[in-house]
């Protein structure tokens, strides 16, 4: 009896430890209640109690729970291990949960839920980005358990794992091996669509649109129940980019999507071979089958607007748009989309008034669907405003700018268009009103992006009205006040241009330092230091910063600033008037051959440059060639506004210089003709005045400047060039007199002019080389008086000296020689004019002061030639004096000091 005692007693403690059947469901059914409320740790508890059960007196198998809402009824057990499993995966335990996932896996009792865990195996190595692991296996899977429906799946993620490898070729093969073996396969549109899209990807076009038009034959869209095309029109497909990706491994695309898509592919592909009819008749039958996908007609007609555009042109584009909107006459929507891609159409080809014009027709046209298409009435007045600001109609961009001010007091596009205003008055030279307009955006909005550039841009107005201090206050405001908003390379540039202007060069270098290398002000900024140097006559230092900056450049392949360092290098040689070296610099930059769009507009201003030298090197033939090539470029009107008159008159002259004098007429005439304003006509009739006077004219060319003259509403400028063009012509008359009159008649008016000084110089001197020393001098002493800092003041001086002393007026002579010396007591000219001051005294037969200054020669001058002959000289002033002891003593001293000298062989023969 004992022993029964001790088995009931086993068996009761057995029942009172292990849990029942019901025991094990209600835990595993916890676990799932704990899963399903993403408490995973918590519902992994609940599965180790299943899983650490270990008794001899339950049979697991007999104890059955429900998976995946019952379509599996498996082993509680097996189940705990494969929820554990998905739970660990959960929270993002890949390696954990794959280890119980092969557990389940390894398994021979459930093989459904086997292959299902093999499933999720692969399918963590694919999302954790391990694709080759994840190929190994799921090849696992289609191999064992061949007739599972996730085998199917498996063959068609190993075609995208080999897509995410980038091998598009093994891709293919797999899509291919999944039709062939399941050809009724759930993924056999997606496969076909892959197929296809993988062949584009190789560029291997006609394979691609035989599987996408293959997808079209299987699945034919006539062939779609009602019930397909409403599921499709409901989906939330705003973005018209779901029909440009492709389709993802797991994106939710029915197969109605998958064929238009498919066609509008094909036309895609048609398009890469070159081939527009059919690109463009498989995008139009996107449009006439799909109807019902507005989002997918949109897409078609732009991408036929956008091939059009790149084949036929904008106009054709156009009325692609155009017939989209007359085509969709009850979808308003989709016509103010076409209209705004006209409007955006014209605003990326740089057609801003068009542009402009464009968006005030949608805002007329669709202002009742704006805000249904996100792009609202205040959106496109700022995008109006902006169209006319890039077109250079500033005032019509602050017009604009007003509006949207007033019309939308609480858009969001107001700081931009206060900004944008700002920036035009800034273009229009208004900078008191520019700066109240960035100073309202600041106090309006002071967390607004465009802060720091507020700064900078306020900094500019006062930098124009050349309030150069308070302007370096607000550029440093912007780099302490915005480091992260405004670029710190603008800002100091700005701050170079500003010590430039100031003449503080040594700070303007220093701050070059903080202007980064590759960034859109380096170019700028380098130009300025070179500017600098040229003021400094540094230009072998110019030279070196400029071939240190080449070096660097060519060893960055990110940016290329060859041509504008040879630019920087012609600059450098036309500030030391060595035009000749600046055109080989211009030539380089010409004639570069790397092709860069962001240069092409430096190789233009460098032909320009080059024209406008070879004009001054007298080369009127290269002048004409470059000169002509750019009136000749497109965009010429915009691209050179600010040089058009320049270049007009180059050009003109340039003509006239090789024997197209009725060519320079017409084109000047043709200019004054098309003048807006009596300014711009009398500069052009002056222009006509120098045509002749290059070409020889000159009774025609005065006959024109003296018309000019009588014009009324003209510039003092264009007057100014009528003078010099008349002084000019009665100098080529040899009416030198009348030169004279002109030019000293005009540099009364103007004194301030910097155009007649040099002219009145040049008269001056061919006086004196006419030996009309009378006339010489009297202009040459104006030319001193009114022109003291002039850089000819020099020269004038020393010549206005010769021509008193040519003239016998000794006193003249001897005060203009004396100035000269003490204004340039360094100069290599300075003992000659000191020396012939005494003689101008000397022939003044005042001895006594030319004894003077003859000592003042040789004592301040001793090694110069003049030393020994002024020593002589002062002899024979004794001599005159009557004073013979002195000039016996003066010429043995003259021996004495210059024994080598001739005069003291002429002094000792005296003696």
């Amino acid at each position: 009896m004992i022993w029964k005692v001790l088995i009931m007693l086993a068996a009761a403690i057995a029942s009172y430890f292990i849990p029942t059947p019901q025991e094990l469901q209600e835990a595993f059914k916890g676990g799932q209640n704990f899963y399903a409320s993403n408490n995973y740790k918590k519902a992994i508890e609940q599965y180790d109690i299943i899983i650490n059960t270990d008794s001899k007196f339950l049979d697991e198998d007999s104890v059955k729970v429900q998976l995946l809402n019952g379509e599996l009824v498996v082993g509680v057990v097996v189940a705990a291990y494969y929820q554990k499993a998905n739970a660990l995966k959960n929270l993002d335990l890949p390696d954990s949960a794959i280890t119980f996932f092969r557990i389940v896996e390894a398994r021979e009792d459930e093989l459904s839920l086997a292959a299902l865990s093999q499933y999720q195996i692969y399918d963590i190595y694919y999302r954790t980005a391990r694709f080759k692991e994840a190929i190994d296996e799921a090849l696992i899977l289609v191999n064992k358990y061949p007739s599972n429906k996730k085998a199917e799946t498996a063959l068609y993620d190993i075609g995208w794992a080999y897509r995410e490898l980038n091998n598009l070729a093994e891709s293919n093969n797999y899509f291919l091996e999944l039709i062939k073996r399941y050809p009724q396969t759930e993924y056999l549109a997606r496969a076909i669509y892959q197929l296809g899209q993988n062949n584009f990807d190789l560029k291997m076009y006609d394979e691609a649109i035989l599987f996408w038009a293959d997808l079209n034959n299987r699945f034919k869209p006539e062939a779609f129940k009602d019930q397909d095309w409403q599921n499709v029109q409901l989906k939330s497909v705003k973005e018209r980019q779901i029909f440009e990706a492709t389709a993802g491994r797991e994106t939710d695309v029915s197969i109605l999507e998958l064929v238009a898509k498919a066609q509008v592919k094909i036309g895609d592909s048609y398009r890469e071979k070159g081939e527009f009819a059919k690109s463009i008749d498989n995008y139009k039958k996107v449009v006439s089958t799909y109807s019902l996908l507005p989002v997918l007609v949109e897409v078609s007609y732009i991408k036929m607007a956008d091939y059009t555009l790149e084949e036929k042109g904008l106009d054709s584009a156009k009325v692609v748009y155009q017939n989209a909107i007359d085509e969709n006459f009850a979808d308003k929507q989709l016509q103010a989309k076409m209209q705004f891609k006209i409007a955006e159409m014209y605003q990326n080809s740089d057609r801003f008034d068009e542009a402009a014009i464009e968006y005030e027709f949608y805002i007329k046209a669709y202002a009742d669907v704006a805000s249904q298409i996100n792009f609202d009435v205040d959106k496109a007045q700022y995008s109006i405003t902006a169209m006319y600001y890039n077109g250079r109609q500033y005032q019509k961009s602050i017009d604009w700018a007003d509006s949207l001010i007033t019309k939308f007091s609480l858009s969001d596009a107001l700081p931009g268009a206060l900004f944008l205003k700002g920036l035009s008055q800034n273009s229009l030279n208004q900078f008191p009103e520019a700066r109240a307009t960035f100073e309202e955006l600041l106090n309006k909005y002071p967390k607004t992006e465009d802060a720091g550039n507020a700064k900078i841009q306020i900094g500019y107005t006062f930098a124009n009205q050349k309030e150069y201090e308070k302007a370096l206050d607000y550029y440093q405001e912007a780099i302490n006040d915005y480091p992260k908003n405004v670029d710190s390379s603008q800002v100091y540039y700005e701050i170079i241009s500003a010590y430039y202007d100031l003449n503080r060069y040594d700070e303007a270098i220093a701050a070059f330092d903080n202007v980064k290398f590759g960034s859109p002000y380096y170019t700028a900024a380098f130009g300025k230091m070179t500017k600098i140097y040229g003021a400094r006559s540094q230009y072998d230092d110019g030279k070196k910063f400029l071939d240190n900056i080449l070096e660097q450049d060519l060893k960055t392949d990110s940016v290329y600033y060859l041509p504008d360092i040879k630019f920087a290098l012609a600059d450098l040689f036309i500030s030391k008037q060595d035009y000749r070296t600046a055109v080989q610099y211009l030539t380089e930059v010409v004639n570069d051959t790397v092709k860069d769009e962001s240069k092409e507009f430096i190789k233009l201003q460098a032909r320009y440059a080059r024209g406008a030298l070879n004009y001054q090197l007298e080369n009127y033939a290269g002048a004409v060639e470059d000169l002509e090539f750019i009136k000749n470029t497109p965009d010429y009107e915009s691209r050179f506004a600010d040089y058009k008159s320049n270049i007009t008159e180059k050009l003109a002259l340039s003509y006239s210089k090789t024997g197209k004098l009725e060519l320079a007429l017409s084109m000047i005439k043709t200019m004054i003709e098309q003048a807006s304003d009596s300014l711009q006509k009398g500069n052009l009739t002056a222009t006509i005045s120098s045509i002749y006077y290059e070409s020889g004219d000159y009774a025609k060319a005065i006959e024109n400047a003296n018309a000019v003259l009588k014009l009324g509403g003209i510039s003092d400028e264009t007057r100014i060039q009528s003078y010099i063009t008349l002084s000019q012509s009665y100098q080529k008359q040899e009416n030198l007199n009348k030169a004279a009159d002109v030019l000293l008649q005009a540099s009364e008016k103007y004194p301030t002019s910097p155009e007649i000084p040099a002219v009145l110089y040049s008269l001056g001197a061919v006086y004196f080389d006419a030996l009309e020393y009378e006339k010489a001098a009297d202009i040459f002493n104006k030319f001193v008086t009114r022109y003291p800092d002039n850089p000819n003041v020099k020269d004038a001086r020393y010549f206005r000296a010769y021509a008193y002393f040519e003239t016998g007026n000794w006193h003249g002579a001897y005060n203009s020689f004396k100035q000269f010396t003490a204004s340039y007591p360094g100069d290599p000219l300075a003992p000659e004019t000191q020396f012939f001051a005494a003689e101008a005294m000397f022939n003044a037969k005042e001895y006594t002061t030319a004894i003077k200054e003859y000592k003042n020669t040789y004592q301040r001058f001793p090694s110069n030639d003049f030393a020994s002959q002024a020593f002589y000289n002062e002899g024979w002033c004794y001599f005159e004096l009557q004073q013979p002891e002195k000039m016996v003593e003066t010429f043995k001293k003259l021996a004495q000091k210059f024994p080598k000298s001739q005069y003291a062989g002429h002094g000792l023969f005296t003696v």
